[in-house]
Order: C-alpha cells, then structure tokens, then sequence
C-alpha cells in the first residue's frame, strides 16, 4: 500500500487498515494533549479515505479544522502552515518511537494538506535509547526464573531472595513488575526495553532427582549482551540455603557492576531538624517557578531554614542556587549576589563534600560568574558521579557549561537525560527547547516548547522562548502573541517586557516598542533592570549607538547573560551581533579618515543606500575607505570589485535622495549609479528576501484630487496621478511616468546568482508613504504597474537622467502585508552583499561628464 493525492482508490481492506493506524495514532502519547493536531489529522486522513483529496485545500483546512471565519485569508493568516510543521514533526516523532513496529506509515509530504498513506514491508523493532540506558544505570529487574522442573514454589523463592537483597542497597532501584505480565517474554532485552531499565537479572532452575541446579545472568538492557553469568548446584533439600547464596553472588556482583561505577550515591546528609528540612522544600518549589517574585521567596525559606540549622547543607546549596538565578533573571544587579551565591556553594561543599547538590552549585557560581569551563565542569562531573539522578546537575551542566563551550550534540544529551530524570519540571522542559534552539533545529524547539506550556500553561519563561523562536521562524505576528503572554504572566520582568518590545520594533510597530521601552524606563527607577534589556530594544529600535552605549555598560557589569556571545550560539546574540558589527569595528580598529570633497575626482559606481542598516555592510567592503562629508550628507570612497567606488547614504525620503544623488553625481562624476536597499512588497506574489531589479521606476507621490466638498471624506482611489516631468535644453519639457534602468546592468543583475529568494525584473515604485493598507498596494499596482515600493529610487533615478548619468535600481523585498508585515532585520545586509557582487561585475557604461 503506497498511495498520495493522486494515487488510485483504496481497497475496503486497505481502508480499513489505515483508520485502525489513524485510531492508533491518535491515541498515542505524542498525540495525547494536542487536540488540534488530533483534529488536523484526522480531517485530513477521513477526508480523503472519502475521496475528498482534491478539496484539502489551505482555506478549506482553516474553517473547517481551526474554526476560521469565511473571511480566513491563507496570504495573511499562516496558522494552517505552522500547524502543519507541527503535525508533520508529531507524525515523525511518533514513528521513531511509539510506532517504530507500525505496519502503516500515515505522513503529510510537504507542499500540500493530502496525507500519503505507506505499507511498510518489514517492521523494525523499538529500541531503547543509549541515554535512557545511562539514566536507568542504578535502575535494575528481576525476572521469573524459566522453571523446567516444575518446582515453581523454588523459582519463586528463589527471585523473592533476589528482590529481597537488592532492595537493601542505599540508592539502588529494584522495579517491581508482575510477573505474570513478564512470564510471556523469554527476550530480557525486550522485557528491558519495556520498562526503560539499564539491567536485567533473569535465569533458569533444572532438576534432576533431588538436585537443583540454578543458573543466573546479568544483562545489559541497552545491548542485550549478558554481562555475568553463574550457577550453582545444591540439593532441594536445602532450598532456603541456595536461594541466599544465588541472592548473594548477584548482589556482589551488582555492587562491583554499579557502585564501584559510581552509578549509585552514597545516601546525603539531611538534618534531623523537620523544620528545616520543610522550609528547604519550600525554598526548593519557589526556586523552580522562575520568576524573581518566587526567587525572591526562595531566598527567604532558604535563609530560614539556615536559622534553624546553620550547617544544613543542602540549604546553603539552595541560597547559592537563589542568588545566582536572582541574577540571571534580572532580579538584583549580579555585583550585588555574587559573592553570597559563591560564598554559599563554598559553605556547602565544605559542610557535605558528598553532597550532589553542593558540587552542583559550585560548579553553576564557576561557570556563570567567573566563565570558569574547567573548574566548571570538573565540578559538574563530581555531582554527577556522586548522584547521576540529581536532574539540576545535569541541566545547569547543559546551560552553563557545554553550551557556551559549543558542545551542543554533549549539551542536548545531557538536558534529555535531566528531563527524563525530572519529567515534570517546567525549566527543565523548557531549556530542551532552549537547546534545540540554540542547534538551530527551530522545528524541534517548537514542539518542544508546546510541551513545556501543556505541562504548566502559566510558566511564562516558555512564552519568552516561544517568541524567541518564533522570531527565528519569521513568524512575527506569533512571536509577538507569545511574548504578550509572557508579559502577562510576568508583568514585572524587564526580561518579557523587552522581548516583547524587541518584536513590535522588528515588526515596524514602532510606537508600541516605544512605549514598553518607556514603561522598562520607569521601571528601572524603581528596581534592578539590566542594560543588556535596553540594549536589545534600542538595536532593533533601529538605534546601534544607543544600543551600543547600553551593552557595554552590561559588559563592565559583568552580565550572566552575555555568555552567548562568547560561545556565539545563541541565536539572539547573533542578530545583536550583526547588529553591533559596525560598531564593534570601529572600536577595534581606527576608522576611515574623513576627507574634503574633491570636484574633478571620477569614480566607476555610486552605490545608494538610505539608512545605516544599507550602507554599513558596503562600507565595510571597501578598502582604503575615506570619509567624506557634504553638509548633512557622507560618502565613504573606496576599492570595491575592482572598482573606484563611493558609498552614498542619502537619508530617507525624495529631498535627500535628489539632494544626495545631485552631490555625487557633481562631485564625483560616476559612470553609474546604483540605488539599493529594502522594499515593501505590492504585489502579493512576491516574499521576503526576493530582489527586485528595477526595469523602470516610478514616482506615485504626485497626484491631483478631485474636488469633494467639506465632510465629503477621501477618495485615493480616484486621485489623477501627475507625471514628474524634466525640462531640458531648447526649454524641452519630458513627462516622465517612468525612469528606465540600465539595460546593460539590468542583464548582469539578473543573471548574478542569489541564494536566498529570486531575482526578478519590475517597475519600483516611490512615494513618501509606508503603504500598509493591502487594497492601496493593488490600486498601486494596477494603476502604476509597480510591484514594489520604496522613498528613495525613483526620485534618485529622476536626478540621475537629469544628469544622463545611467542608474539601476536594485532593492529586496523586506516586508510584505500581504502574509509578513514588518520588516526583516537581515533584508538589508543580504541585498548590500548581492549589490556588492554586482559592483565588481556591471558593465560600465560611460556617464555624462
């Protein structure tokens, strides 16, 4: 059975075959609290077993599966897509683990919402995972002994003794299975993979006459390799004699197995005090709630409970683990904390060297505060060789170590296995997404964090990370929700606060990042707020000097938070990264000299851009750059491609476009000019990071409007566009509704490869407007058959035949409210860099002197 959307109709048992793996599926535990996926399969599936394939259309997914209205627009609303990724991800989980022994393989292929439906010819068996086997190390079974000699009574006694002795070992766990429910396997290893259990003791009683012989074996449940075996003879007659001796050569052979491994930990030293040891677990809830309000509380049971005993350990351990989250978190300034977090791992070491949980801090105080890897991890190791089940060791092993070391495939091995270990901590399941996150597997961290919120929906730091990856996804609209409801479970945090401020800029609502960066403002009069928040704000505000000033100021405070940038795997860091380079490198090396124009000196190429977001990455490719500086206007002079080249940032709008394209074209009398940079999309077929190369450009800012009397309202649509018009030579006068682009360069902009989108020809269109209304976009469209808009190209390319100097426009498609309102942070660099490689590869034309 192989069939798709197109495949021919299923046989009734064919049929009947995949709604019993439909039934399956759904029932499973990857699909167990996710109702809407639960919903989208199985519309999808019964849909076409009805032969409804040909409808499962986007729009009609929408209303039918997730209550859309009739107005739902696929273009603009992507919920369908993203539930689909998610379905596709649930469907490839389930079948790597509870459906591996699947004799029908349900799938979603990309591209469409008609599921495939395969028969698979051999079914592979489960297998457990070597990082369950490490986990369950001090995790063992004892089976029912095979009986060929019908002395049941003996084979029973003989486990009993088993179980018996196993279970006095201090941090050893015996599982207890029903052997009835285990009498059906003869397979340890299956019976191993059933239970998740690293050993299994399993074995066999003979008889011949009155003698008895019993032979037993240790297997390895991850391999299936035995790893002892022994037997002993005896009479029947002293049966209680070799029952004690069989339980005791398989107890001295566990202890040499796992606890000369260090597999099992010694037993840690509590306090005979009971109201310590209550307001330790006090301290101990609040301090997995991760908020600064519950921080804070954490900090108070865990001081109380040193007043009732000051050498409790365990307490010291948990105030260290308090203050360094505190300042983590933003809660208290890190120079205010550090000294009583690292003074309080000191004290609980040195109370209970043996303590897990003492080595575990220390360890976290070395990583964070002083970036001390080795010293780190030597004592992220010793926790965990002293007690491999203490999840914190694990997960702070993870975060504040192998991650900034770059040690990813070693980091997410670590936090699975503190998730196994701890499979209802909220910050535990929410730094596997983290992890993932930081791999930059952002489909895997999306189902992740859809888990961390279905096991505690009001755990804002999963929100935080939602809109993290959310972002990475260009999903900004869903980023943004995520964030507001991180911010309202959190209503207090810089951290949420800003995160969600960070998204309005990156979405181009400016004024509501504006008015959370005030609100953060005023915070901060108030309490502790870091600089590393007002950094994040102001570089995606569009304002890197600010945002500059502020992440060095979180330098010299030392900020936990910067680890990324030193491990350069966060994804957030990065974008600030790319965001500071301009500035990190003039701090670093000394910047171009700034020069006085000269008239008379001709370049090859003028390269355009508006903002600084346009021109850094070009400047930054010239060498031997000068600076050059015309009233309020900068040129940067250089080799670029092989060729004399100048950078123009012309500032926004028409004024400074014309004003700007004038001066270059007097001063340095190019024998072309490219205009470059980001575009907002009019014609719904275009998407992000697409180039439009422009055949023409068009000014669409000049209009005459109908005369309509007072109160009568606005009727844009009904304006009469005015031609912009040239006046040349003899008083000849030239309406102009387009500027041609260079044909020659057009062809070689065209035919330069590009990896990110396509590179398209069209007429781009200029106004002094953000157009974000969809029907102006077509009018726009119809009336000036522009596909793109911008505020600069087609008044740069008016001045530009004015002077018959050649121009090409050339801008990226950097937002689009027909389906990705906002703009893009990496639209601009990627078209500089396109621009660039043009720069070395146009034909140059010979410009007017």
């Amino acid at each position: 059975m192989t069939t798709s959307g197109t495949a021919a109709p299923l046989s009734k048992d064919a049929e009947k075959k995949i709604r019993r793996q439909l039934e399956r599926v759904l029932a499973s535990r990857v699909f167990q609290q996710v109702d809407r996926l639960k919903r989208f399969l199985s519309f999808i599936v019964l849909e076409t077993l009805a032969g409804r394939r040909s409808e499962l259309k986007e729009y009609v997914v929408g209303v039918q599966v997730f209550g859309k209205e009739e107005s739902f627009d696929p273009r603009t609303d992507p919920v369908v897509r993203v539930q689909a990724r998610r379905l596709r991800a649930r469907l490839a989980q389930y079948y790597q683990e509870e459906g591996q022994g699947d004799e029908v393989v349900i799938d979603l292929p990309k591209g469409g919402y008609t599921p495939s439906f395969t028969r698979r010819d051999s079914v592979t068996h489960q297998r457990r995972s070597i990082g369950a086997a490490l986990l369950s190390r001090n995790t063992v079974a004892v089976l029912p002994l095979a009986d060929h000699s019908a002395t049941d009574y003996f084979c029973r006694g003989v486990r009993e003794e088993i179980i018996h002795r196993l279970a006095s070992i201090g941090g050893l766990r015996v599982l207890a299975w029903d052997p009835a429910e285990m009498a059906g396997s003869g397979d340890p290893r299956e019976s191993a993979n059933r239970a998740t259990v690293a050993t299994v003791i399993s074995g066999s009683v003979r008889t011949l006459g009155d003698k008895v012989r019993v032979t037993t074996q240790i297997v390895d449940g991850a391999t299936g390799c035995y790893l002892w075996s022994e037997s002993t003879d005896s009479h029947l007659g002293d049966a209680f004699g070799i029952q004690e001796r069989v339980a005791q050569s398989i107890v001295r052979r566990i202890e040499q197995e796992l606890i000369g491994a260090g597999s099992v930990g010694p037993v840690r030293r509590t306090t005979p005090n009971l109201a310590a040891q209550n307001l330790l677990l006090q301290g101990r809830y609040h301090l997995g709630q991760r908020t600064v309000e519950s921080l804070q509380k954490a900090v108070e049971f865990f001081e109380r409970a040193l007043v009732e005993d000051a050498q409790y350990s365990l307490a010291h351990s948990g105030l260290s683990d308090a203050y360094s989250l505190l300042a983590h978190y933003g809660g208290m300034a890190p120079a205010e904390v550090w000294t009583k977090a690292a003074s309080s791992a000191a004290s609980a070491v040195m109370l209970d060297d043996n303590s897990a949980e003492a080595h575990t801090s220390l360890a976290h105080a070395k990583a964070t505060q002083d970036w001390d890897w080795q010293g780190a991890e030597r004592e992220f190791l010793a926790a965990i060789a002293l007690d491999p089940r203490y999840a914190t060791a694990r997960h702070w092993y993870t975060t504040s170590c192998l991650t900034p070391l770059g040690r990813m495939d070693e980091a997410l091995e670590q936090i699975l296995l503190a998730s196994a270990l701890d499979p209802v901590s909220s910050i535990v399941a929410r730094d596997v997404a983290v992890t993932y996150y930081y791999k930059k597997e952002f489909d895997q961290a999306l189902e992740q964090c859809d888990h961390t919120i279905e096991l505690n929906p009001h755990f804002s730091p999963a929100y935080w990370t939602l809109g993290l990856i959310q972002e990475q996804r260009k999903e900004l609209d869903e980023s943004i929700a995520a964030f507001q409801r991180a911010a309202h479970l959190s209503p207090r945090s810089p951290r949420m606060q800003a995160a969600l401020a960070r998204a309005y800029a990156l979405a181009g609502k400016q004024e509501e990042a504006v008015a959370i960066l005030h609100q953060i403002e005023k915070l901060a009069t108030e309490r502790y707020v870091s600089p590393f928040e007002f950094a994040l704000v102001h570089f995606a505000l569009g304002h890197p000097g600010v945002g500059y000033r502020w992440l060095s100021q979180a330098l010299r405070r030392g900020m936990t938070r910067m680890r990324p940038f030193r491990s350069s795997l966060s994804a957030l860091a990065l974008t600030l990264l790319v965001a500071l380079a301009p500035a990190c490198t003039a701090a670093r090396t000394p910047g171009p000299a700034v020069a006085p124009a000269r008239a008379g000196d001709a370049v090859d190429i003028v390269v355009q851009g508006a903002v600084d977001s346009e021109v850094d990455p070009l400047v930054a490719a010239l060498t031997g750059a000068t600076r050059i500086q015309i009233a309020s206007w900068t040129f940067w002079r250089g080799r670029l491609g092989g060729r004399n080249v100048v950078v123009s940032r012309t500032e926004v709008g028409p004024i400074n476009a014309v004003a700007a394209t004038t001066l270059a074209i007097r001063t340095f009398h190019p024998r072309l000019i490219i205009n470059q940079g980001t575009a907002g999309a009019a014609d719904p077929d275009l998407r992000v990071f697409d180039i439009i190369v422009g055949e023409a450009t068009v000014d669409y800012g000049a209009f005459r409007t109908p005369h309509i009397g007072a109160g009568g309202g606005s009727a844009q649509r009904n304006w009469t566009p005015i031609p912009h018009r040239l006046r040349f030579e003899g008083d000849e006068r030239v309406p102009l509704p387009v500027f041609p682009g260079d044909p020659d360069v057009l062809a070689a902009a065209l035919a330069q490869p590009y990896a990110h989108g396509r590179v398209l020809k069209g007429i781009i269109g200029s106004a002094f407007q953000y157009n974000q209304e969809v029907d102006r976009l077509d009018w726009i469209r119809r009336t000036y058959g522009a596909i793109s808009e911008d505020m600069e190209s087609a008044y740069a390319a008016g001045a530009a035949l004015g002077f018959a100097t050649p121009f090409l426009a050339v801008r990226i498609i950097s937002d689009s409210d027909y389906y990705a309102p906002g703009i893009h942070p990496d639209a601009a660099g990627r078209c500089a860099t396109f621009v660039a490689t043009l720069v070395g590869r146009a034909p140059l034309p010979q410009a007017a002197r």
